[in-house]
């Protein structure tokens, strides 16, 4: 849901590298936190 959004270049390398941890934490893809925390 989070491709929704408009993420500034600089913005994605960040949410990446969140998807990224919280998939290691959770095992679980992180599209509706990242949806919450790029509204």
């Amino acid at each position: 849901m989070w491709k929704q959004y408009s993420i500034p270049l600089d913005g994605i390398k960040d949410l990446k590298t969140m998807s990224t941890l919280v998939i290691k934490l959770t095992g679980h893809q992180s599209v509706l936190i990242d949806g919450v925390q790029w509204q």
